[in-house]
């Protein structure tokens, strides 16, 4: 969490780079994984696929990236509350994607586990994998 000032006044970077390691010590220990630069590629191809121009700017990308990353931790964090473990299992997914604005993303989903579903036969040797 960032130091906040009640007084109004702005966080220096320097308060900001003191909190870093407090904060990490509240998590366990562990260091905050970066997928910074991680998804640019796809992200390129996909802008220009739903209309922007051949090469977009790199910070149109970042900021992209950025909430791309935020929502996929959500979604993550949400198929995971209420597991008994830690896990992020195919039915915590449905659970996090059963809202109605989500429709398109859990048929998605469901598509994805029938055709695994199907090459798991296939390599069984199954005709019908149900």
């Amino acid at each position: 969490m960032l130091p906040t000032s009640t007084t109004g006044a702005s966080v220096t970077p320097s308060a900001v780079a003191a909190a870093a390691p407090a904060a990490a010590a509240r998590t366990g220990g562990r260091r905050a994984m970066t997928l910074r630069g991680a998804f640019a590629k796809e992200l390129h191809a996909l802008m220009y696929a739903c209309g922007d121009v051949p090469d977009p700017a790199s910070d149109t990308v970042n900021v992209m990236e950025e909430i791309l990353i935020e929502y996929m931790e959500q979604l993550a964090m949400e198929a995971i509350r209420g597991q008994p473990k830690s896990r992020l299992t195919v039915d915590g997914l449905r659970r996090a994607l059963g809202r109605p604005a989500d429709k398109k993303k859990l048929g998605r989903l469901n598509d994805l586990v029938y055709r695994d579903n199907v090459i798991a036969a296939a390599r069984r040797g199954w005709k019908d994998p149900y």
